[in-house]
């Protein structure tokens, strides 16, 4: 095992980049993958020290990847409410 954080960080992403991409973009699609797979990484670098080997990769996987989809959904969302036109004295009681 590399003793740097350097080396044990470039021996991860080589070796689990192409697995990562592919589950981001199985999740969340081909258009926003590479910057998933991206935050993914940052986060392994940053949590480095903590634990090694694959465990390491998938363990910071499902944060970004979970991020990505509600960002997205939550586009969806205000792309269909922002159509709706509200009518004065139409208000729900709150």
């Amino acid at each position: 095992m590399p003793d740097s954080p350097q080396a044990r960080f470039t021996m991860l992403y080589e070796k689990h980049y192409d697995e990562v991409l592919a589950f981001c973009t199985r999740r969340i699609g081909r258009t926003e993958a590479d910057d998933a797979t991206a935050d993914v990484f940052a986060v392994a670098w940053r949590r480095i020290d903590e634990s090694s080997g694959s465990q390491s990769v998938r363990g910071c996987m499902a944060s970004p990847v979970v991020c990505w989809r509600t960002g997205r959904r939550q586009k969806r969302l205000f792309g269909r409410v922002s159509g709706l036109a509200l009518v004065p004295g139409e208000l729900p009681d709150v």
